[in-house]
């Protein structure tokens, strides 16, 4: 794991626990995945796919053969998580506008 000081779990008061690293330069990085679950994208791995404060980690890991294996993991910055909540937010706010618009259709 090139550049990462350290690595922890936290529990943010947004996301729950989730995986945090912070890098030589001092900057602190959320794991993608979690922070995409968290705001309740189904496809997490596509939410986090074009963003562009981002940071690729290598990480180790145990098979279930008991093999050591490497696999990358994207972490993500401050801005790309305002990115992440203000979609999820537009996306809400768009159902919402449908939901009321099928409402008005009923009565």
């Amino acid at each position: 794991m090139e550049h990462v000081k350290s690595t922890e779990i936290v529990n943010h008061p947004l996301f729950g626990e989730i995986e945090r690293i912070t890098t030589e330069d001092g900057k602190i990085w959320y794991k993608g995945k979690d922070v995409a679950l968290a705001l309740g994208y189904k496809s997490p791995h596509v939410a986090i796919k074009y963003l562009k404060d981002t940071l690729k980690v290598e990480k180790e890991y145990r098979t279930g053969l008991g093999y050591i294996a490497r696999r990358p993991y994207t972490y993500i910055g401050k801005e790309a998580i305002k990115i992440l909540l203000v979609k999820r937010l537009t996306q809400d706010v768009k159902n919402r506008v449908k939901e009321c618009i099928n409402q008005i259709d009923l009565v």
